[in-house]
């Protein structure tokens, strides 16, 4: 069955995680319940979900700058094969507004256009549903 939620195994900085990610809690961004925790080898994480029944969708590759304005994160991705992207992050229950307070900074930056999609679902649309 699909959802929307996701798994991922990731590298940062010589460290190896494992995040859960839920379903998107609103139609305005992609706010969602995220769990992590740091694994001590990625290869046996991936034989493990492999093992469970779990396939491997996508490798998504980028390099990552990040910046902190009070209790916000901003990224500045740049993602293999997609180019430039800017991620503006914070952590909070008020759902709504965190929303408004991220899209009044991303006005104040002069980022007008946003997207919803994930990195892997952009990637999934360059490549017209394949990996």
């Amino acid at each position: 069955a699909k959802s929307d939620e996701a798994l991922r195994l990731r590298i940062n900085s010589g460290k190896q995680y494992s995040t859960y990610k839920g379903p998107e809690l609103s139609q305005q961004s992609m706010a969602r319940v995220e769990h992590e925790t740091e694994v001590g080898d990625v290869d046996t994480g991936r034989s493990i979900l492999v093992s469970l029944g779990f396939d491997e969708f996508a490798i998504v590759k980028k390099i990552r700058k990040m910046y902190s304005l009070g209790e916000i994160i901003i990224s500045i991705d740049n993602v293999e094969s997609l180019g430039c992207y800017i991620e503006l992050e914070k952590t909070s229950a008020n759902i709504q507004k965190t929303e408004e307070e991220l899209i009044f900074l991303g006005k104040e930056l002069g980022l007008f256009d946003y997207t919803k999609k994930s990195y892997l679902e952009l990637v999934h649309d360059l490549n017209d549903g394949f990996f």
